[in-house]
Formats: C-alpha cells, structure tokens, sequence
C-alpha cells in the first residue's frame, strides 16, 4: 500500500491561491510517474505530489554534459491568449493583497531535449508576475469564474514543458554537505515568505532567475544555484568541490502547476565552523530563522568513492534518522533527499 504525507497548510500563506491536498493532487495527477519516498516504511512508501521528469540516477548524465541555454525560438514567454484575460485578474488579487511585490525575470524551462549526447535545459525569460498570475494561483476562483486555472487546464496528467501555458519558472534545491561531513539544513523564516514558512528546507532553494545564465545565451547548469548559494550562505565558487557537483534529479510540483523543480547536491571545500561565520553576513539570511547542521555517517564513504555493498543502507539510515529529528520537513527537501538516495 502506498501512502501519501500530507501538505502543510503553510505551503502557501495565500488562503485559497493553492490548496488541494497531497492527497487530492496524486487523484488529479493520478497518471503521472511520481516520485517515490520509501525512507520510513518500505511496506508502506510514500507518493510524493511531484511528477518525476528526470531522475539523473538513471540516466548518470556528468556535469559536463549538461547545459543551460536561451531557447532561441521562444526566448520570452508571455501569457497565452487563452488564458490571458484570467491570469490578468489573479494578478489583479495578488497586488491587493500584498502592494510591495516587485516584478523580476525569471528563467522559465520551456523543454528538456538531448543534444549531440548532452542534456540541454532550454529556457525563456519569464516575468515573475506571470508566475504569480498562473503558476502561484492554481486554485484560486473569483466568484463569476466557473473554473480555477487547475480545473480549466489540467486532466489527470501534466501537459508537457513545450505545451504548458502557465510561466513554470524553475525552483532549485541543493544539498550542500561541509567538509567534515554535516548536511546544512535552513529553517525558513515565519515571516514574508508566501512559499513555506517555518518549513525545514534543503541548504539552498529558491528560484533561477533569468540573469543567472551570465555567459549569454548558455552556460552550465550549475550557474542556476550559485546565485542563492551566495545569497543564502555566503558561498563562493571556490568554496565549492566542482567535482563533487550533481543534477540530481528535474521534477514538476504538482500544488503549483507543474512548476519545474531541479535538484543538485554537492561537497563543499570549508567545515562546519566556517560556514557558520560566512552565513552570518549572507545577503539574504533573512528568509531562513535557523541553520541546522546535520551529520552523515555516509559522508566519508561517498566522498571517498567508496560504493560499499552496504552503502546504501547506511544513506537511508542517515536520512531515517534526519527526518526523526527534525519537523515540519518541506516537499523540496524530502524530494531532495529521495533524488540522492
């Protein structure tokens, strides 16, 4: 039998902008490939209410074989027609209730598609209010409406990246493990975030913006994270062990639409105690009350390359033992953690 975790009424603090259950999404989505967390109860695994697009632990792709680029032939996405004159309304609620948002370009996956042997992630700008009038509003339904955009547009699966009409800009989560082999773990912050607050989170998240590319029209895939990585930790390039960087997996959040999610992990070149003092003057330390600290028995023998028969029993006690101790686990971390394992 396989069980679903519920969603926290705190994913989002907009009442009535996304509110279908874990449950009730995996029955609305109930023709997708999910992504499986079997961490607690292997009798009893859990569905995640994310739509599994690439699990890079299948498909073994090397960093080097992964590119970003503009999509040359849709490089700005704007609301289509057909769903323009409803998206203009949402956003017309959203400013009411919040009159400091601010707009920004976001990176939007338009399709995933293989190339002379590497993965190419093609991307288009996208405005963020445009996210905020489709992919943030899924379920919100002014009185004359007959449909929310989720029941206008969606059946019982995802359209495709290329076919969708909502602005799907791309959300990163990054395990970050220190040198002396502790997980980094933020605690989001109560107050102003709309996406879950007080929720534990992996050690970097947040949204690929547009200008994250930096080298023109394509760069590597790991220029989608060293933004927030510097924004929330503090982080250098050089504090990283390019070696060690992964995709691991590409995802769509089922609650917001379908919203690209990518996941990577990664080693870095300082301890504990040193990223302890660089967050402290982190740009953005604001979005995250407390950083945790988790050890990893599994550290050294991953880090050493070290692929044990054992191995993977000593990864999920690890994660067992994580998510024992902490609450309020956040669906981007345990997706993480599952990409991983």
């Amino acid at each position: 039998m396989i069980t679903i975790p519920p969603i926290s009424p705190a994913e989002s603090r907009e009442k009535g902008s996304l509110q279908l259950t874990a449950e009730t999404l995996v029955e609305k989505y109930r023709e997708e490939q999910f992504v499986i967390d079997d961490f607690t109860d292997e009798s009893s695994p859990k569905i995640l209410p994310q739509a599994l697009v690439y699990d890079n632990s299948v498909h073994k792709k090397a960093l080097k074989d992964i590119v970003v680029r503009v999509d040359m032939e849709y490089p700005d996405y704007a609301i289509p027609g057909a769903i323009r004159s409803e998206a203009q309304q949402l956003l017309a609620i959203q400013k009411n209730r919040n009159p400091e948002l601010t707009d920004a370009a976001m990176a939007r996956l338009n399709d995933i598609v293989e190339e002379e042997g590497k993965l190419a992630l093609l991307l288009s700008r996208a405005s963020y209010f445009d996210y905020l009038a489709t992919n943030y509003s899924m379920d919100l339904k002014p009185a004359a409406w007959p449909k929310t955009l989720r029941e206008k547009l969606h059946g019982a699966r995802l359209p495709s990246l290329k076919e969708s009409l909502l602005a799907n800009h791309i959300g990163i989560g990054v395990l970050l493990f220190t040198r002396d082999g502790y997980l980094i773990l933020q605690r989001r912050a109560d107050e102003k975030l709309s996406i879950r607050p007080s929720q534990l989170a992996p050690s970097v998240s947040g949204a690929a913006e547009f200008k994250d590319l930096k080298e023109g029209n394509a760069a590597p895939v790991y220029n989608l994270f060293l933004r927030e990585g510097k924004e929330e930790l503090n982080l250098d390039m050089e504090d990283y062990e390019a070696s060690s960087i992964q995709l691991l997996g590409i995802t769509r959040e089922l609650l917001r639409g379908g919203k690209p999610e990518i996941f990577f992990s990664a080693t870095l070149r300082i301890d504990s105690s040193e990223i302890r003092i660089k967050s402290r003057s982190a740009k953005d330390r604001w979005e995250n009350e407390a950083t945790a600290f988790f050890e990893f028995e599994s550290f050294s023998a991953i880090k050493a390359g070290l692929r044990s028969e054992g191995l993977p029993k000593t990864m999920k006690k690890d994660i067992q033992q994580l998510r024992e101790a902490y609450e309020n686990i956040s669906l981007p971390l345990l997706t993480g953690l599952t990409l991983w394992y």
